[in-house]
């Protein structure tokens, strides 16, 4: 049997263990809390971070466009007073010819990286050329002008 001394004794550790207990169960409940809020925290920066790779995606495709958009100079031809170009195909090569109104008129070939000078032609004031082919022959044709009173000028048509 028990005393009461021992009795009380018993009760103040069931008392120590039961605060003790009270205390632990409020300790898990705040370590529950934080662990659903970093839980939380974690969700939304996943979000964030999806909803950011999904704005760069989007933005580097932007970019990509206006890339595309964008011309760089990727060659200078001097030109005396151009009037106009034309730009050619001919047996597979590829061909650009400057209408010059003050000197001869020029033709480029393309040479894999840039337009090489390969032919001037005599013009006179040269307006326009323009390339066609009929019967299995390509020409080139030279609007020239004539800037005095008179005129009268021949324009010529190159094969």
């Amino acid at each position: 049997c028990f005393n009461a001394t021992t009795l009380g004794s018993l009760l103040e550790v069931v008392q120590l263990h039961s605060s003790a207990l009270q205390e632990q169960q409020l300790e898990n409940q705040r370590l529950n809390r934080t662990l659903q809020e970093q839980r939380l925290e974690n969700q939304l920066q996943q979000s964030i971070i999806r909803e950011l790779n999904s704005t760069v995606q989007q933005q580097g495709s932007v970019l990509r466009t206006i890339a595309c958009q964008i011309h760089f100079p990727a060659q200078s031809i001097l030109t005396h007073g151009a009037r106009g170009w034309e730009y050619f195909t001919m047996d597979g090569e590829s061909f650009l010819a400057v209408a010059n109104s003050d000197v001869a008129s020029d033709i480029f070939r393309w040479n894999g990286t840039a337009f090489a000078l390969v032919q001037s032609i005599p013009t006179r004031t040269a307006l326009d050329l323009e390339y066609f082919s009929t019967d299995g022959h390509s020409y080139l044709a030279v609007a020239n002008q004539h800037l005095a009173v008179n005129a009268d000028i021949d324009s010529v048509i190159y094969r």
